[in-house]
């Protein structure tokens, strides 16, 4: 049996986090969440994911950091940035840093699941960073 991708969502408003479980879980993903950016630091030390979804700005601190941080431990991971303050130059940041994604909230919610590919684990070649993309047929975010 396949292991389930584990996913972390970081988002200081309690009701975006549940909201965001609830979604993933329903469609197979293992989910773990918090609402601060220093546990979440600590979170990505201690734990890979697979998929670490974080909000820009956090009480504690900001998305960047946790992204930061993943970058850190665990290069291969899949980041996307979610913000409900977008600008130009935070998306130049959040990309800079290594983010695959950067959403602008409210996102509208996707009528029939998640998109049919979603980014997939970074690839291990050297060079520039890129995010491939994920077929939900596979179920996982491999390592290729």
């Amino acid at each position: 049996m396949r292991q389930q991708p584990k996913v972390l969502v970081v988002d200081d408003e309690e009701s975006v986090v549940v909201t965001i479980k609830a979604i993933l879980q329903l469609d197979g993903y293992d989910v773990a969440t918090t609402t601060s950016a220093a546990e979440a630091r600590k979170m990505v030390r201690d734990q890979e994911f697979d998929l670490v979804l974080t909000d820009l700005r956090l009480e504690d601190g900001d998305g960047l950091e946790v992204l930061r941080a993943v970058r850190e431990h665990f290069p291969e991971t899949v980041t996307i940035m979610l913000t409900g303050y977008a600008s130009l130059e935070s998306a130049i940041q959040a990309l800079g840093v290594g983010a695959c994604d950067y959403l602008v909230k409210p996102s509208e919610p996707c009528v029939n699941g998640p998109p049919r590919e979603w980014p997939q684990r970074r690839s291990r070649s050297p060079g520039p960073r890129t995010c491939r993309p994920w077929r939900r047929s596979e179920r996982s975010f491999s390592r290729r």
